[in-house]
């Protein structure tokens, strides 16, 4: 998944922060959770794959205190009550996500079945 996401290239952009780094420090992240995809999904690397950061931004995402709603904005859990979260995320609060179109319902299913609203 990675290698596929950063096509050969030593660094890569998180999606969900847009901070380009190191691969080394970048993870292929289902944007819809793995277990809860269909065959075609789970082999849509293009759609539901995305770069993201090891430094927050992957695991507030697997969590759901994070999420991309339907206008592309990155948006924030009302029940994210960590100073140290807050702290790291209030520079990214609804930011504009580059969502190509593949990804699209995946974000979609993310914030409407995941994210802790």
């Amino acid at each position: 998944g990675r290698k596929h996401l950063l096509k050969g290239r030593t660094e890569g952009t998180c999606l969900l922060c847009g901070k380009t780094m190191l691969a080394d420090f970048l993870i292929a992240a289902h944007i819809k959770r793995r277990s809860d995809c269909d065959d075609h999904e789970k082999r849509d690397l293009d759609g539901v794959l995305m770069l993201a950061c090891k430094f927050g931004c992957d695991h507030l995402y697997e969590v759901c205190y994070i999420s991309v709603n339907m206008n592309n904005k990155l948006v924030i859990s009302p029940k994210l009550k960590d100073q140290s979260a807050l702290s790291y995320l209030k520079n990214i609060n609804n930011k504009s996500v580059n969502v190509r179109a593949s990804q699209a319902k995946y974000f979609e299913w993310h914030f409407v079945n995941r994210f802790i609203k």
